[in-house]
């Protein structure tokens, strides 16, 4: 099966964790026939753990009332074991789970789950990751709960096709990945992202093309590409994350919000990133969304206006003024009285999860991934309107420790050690550790 493919590069920007850099690889023309084709030959819808957009969920809404406990988790960067510590913490998986067995099942009853984006990067446990999310959020909504991950920067920076954090093992595991896919599906649906301009003009790929030694690294890259740019199957999955989810009376985002993110639209923001995930055909205002949800420093995923532990008198006070600002005018837009608080990742905290400005703003990345901090996770929880914070207890030596990691996180920010990404990995004992856990995880076939 033959796909037509077109698009073109819209705006690059130096790469960078503190640079945000966007722009649309590529659309794939049939991609709801290429879903047909599979339904067809399967005889029954699928969901691959990443679904095809021909399945696609419609887009999520803006503002969902939840009847019981709203648990938040922050940024879990590709670390599955610690993913599953903070949902033990929050009480909604059974506590006897683990990746090994794959028991793993939704216990939260109804109670909804936000996570604030940041799957993807400094881990190995990507795709497992999200399939572990996807395979949760059928059991929750059995269960009259719900799982609502949001778009964080990273996964923006994957679409635009930014590698720079995928660890190895993440390259592996999404190599894995793309030969399950093809293997049972044929190649074309792992290349969905792919355009020609694209393999041709991407400066690290002919790098990497002009090199013969490195070309089986090359072809993972290829890989990577095909399942994250614009249009791929992992992309298409993405696009269902929003940008910004309002539950009850709180507002989740990645990075923060500002008054023109507002004036634009919370919706319109949601669905401008969606459709530039998914590799649809972007006119000038929806490309203007995607830019003010992605594009730069103050966009909703990349802004820390709201999350930065030293903040000067100055700053706070614009932080208070543009807050209150924010609530009120996303409040109108969901048609409710009132919205009291904004719940924020992005930035380590290195006191633990936090508040400032009166309570008007929690954040919550603590740095739990192994990638980042490797500390104790730390999940946010409001039941009957009160907000409380669930910790796991920490001895003196350990908090000593932890204050040694945030101090070593901070130098390595500050004076950063950038190096281009080796994806090169014992292939063969990768593939013994981690093919139970993807066939469990990201590989089933769900009956819909």
């Amino acid at each position: 099966m033959s796909l037509t493919t077109c698009g073109k590069v819209q705006k690059r920007c130096r790469f960078g964790d503190n640079q945000p850099n966007v722009f649309k690889l590529g659309i794939c023309r049939n991609q709801s026939a290429l879903g047909s084709q599979l339904s067809k030959s399967l005889g029954r819808r699928i969901a691959i753990g990443i679904s095809c957009s021909a399945i696609q969920r419609p887009q999520a809404p803006l503002h969902v009332q939840a009847p019981g406990r709203v648990v938040a988790v922050g940024d879990l960067h590709g670390d599955i074991q610690q993913a599953l510590r903070a949902l033990k913490l929050a009480e909604v998986i059974n506590q006897d789970a683990t990746r090994a067995e794959g028991n793993i099942h939704w216990v939260g009853g109804n109670c909804h789950l936000v996570q604030t984006g940041d799957l993807l990067d400094r881990g190995n446990d990507e795709i497992a990751l999200l399939g572990l999310f996807q395979k949760l959020g059928h059991e929750a909504e059995e269960a009259g709960g719900a799982i609502h991950v949001l778009t964080g920067n990273h996964e923006i920076l994957n679409v635009s096709g930014d590698f720079r954090y995928v660890t190895p093992g993440a390259f592996q595991e999404s190599d894995l990945f793309a030969e399950k896919l093809a293997e049972d599906f044929g190649s074309a649906c792992t290349t969905l992202g792919i355009t020609e301009k694209h393999q041709m003009k991407d400066m690290r790929m002919r790098r990497l093309k002009e090199r013969p030694e490195d070309v089986d690294e090359y072809g993972t890259y290829l890989k990577r590409i095909g399942l994250y740019a614009p249009g791929g199957l992992v992309a298409t999955q993405l696009a269902n994350h929003p940008v910004v989810l309002v539950v009850n009376n709180t507002l989740f985002v990645h990075g923060g919000l500002q008054p023109n993110h507002v004036r634009y639209g919370l919706r319109r923001l949601n669905g401008a990133v969606g459709s530039w995930m998914r590799g649809e055909e972007l006119d000038e205002r929806t490309s203007f969304g995607v830019y003010l949800g992605t594009g730069s420093r103050d966009s909703a995923v990349w802004d820390r206006t709201y999350s930065m532990e030293d903040m000067n008198l100055l700053e706070r006070t614009k932080a208070a003024r543009l807050i209150q600002q924010v609530l009120e005018a996303a409040a109108q837009e969901c048609e409710i009285p009132q919205i009291k608080r904004m719940v924020v990742g992005h930035t380590v905290q290195c006191q633990g999860v936090n508040s400032v400005l009166e309570d008007t703003v929690w954040r919550i990345d603590v740095g739990t991934s192994r990638g980042v901090l490797g500390v104790e996770p730390q999940v946010l929880e409001i039941a009957d309107d009160q907000v409380r914070v669930l910790r796991y207890s920490m001895s003196e030596a350990a908090a000593l420790e932890r204050n040694q990691q945030w101090f070593e996180y901070k130098m390595k920010a500050v004076n950063p050690d950038i190096q281009p990404v080796n994806v090169h990995l014992d292939q063969e004992g990768y593939r013994n550790r981690t093919i139970h856990l993807l066939l469990q995880l990201t590989l089933v076939i769900y009956e819909c």
